[in-house]
């Protein structure tokens, strides 16, 4: 398991940074406020820890490196909830899992 801190302004903006590095099956394990500065402009910023178990991980790497170079971009702009959606359109799946297509055979099934 693979666990994080992330430090953002708000919010959004570090569950945004969570998704977009650790997957949107990332785990929010603590949320902190803190008064001090962020930045420059000296206002309070939020620290957030997340975990994301490795097989979510190695899943989320897969894919990076199948995924065309013209859709990587777009697809890191995606909020989590239409990743998926907008995956399985580039892969051409239809109600299936992702990974289900690149997954290699059992033992006994081979």
């Amino acid at each position: 398991m693979q666990v994080k801190k992330f430090e953002a302004p708000t919010l959004q903006e570090a569950l945004d940074t969570i998704k977009r590095e650790l997957g949107p099956e990332a785990i929010i394990l603590q949320t902190k406020q803190n008064r001090r500065g962020f930045g420059l402009m000296s206002k309070g910023s939020v620290e957030v820890t997340a975990a994301v178990s490795d097989r979510s991980r190695k899943k989320k790497e897969v894919l990076e490196k199948r995924l065309p170079e013209q859709y990587s971009q777009s697809v890191k702009a995606l909020p989590a909830k239409k990743t998926g959606r907008h995956l399985r359109k580039v892969f051409g799946l239809q109600n299936r899992s992702i990974c289900a297509k690149y997954k290699r055979p059992r033992a006994n099934q081979r």
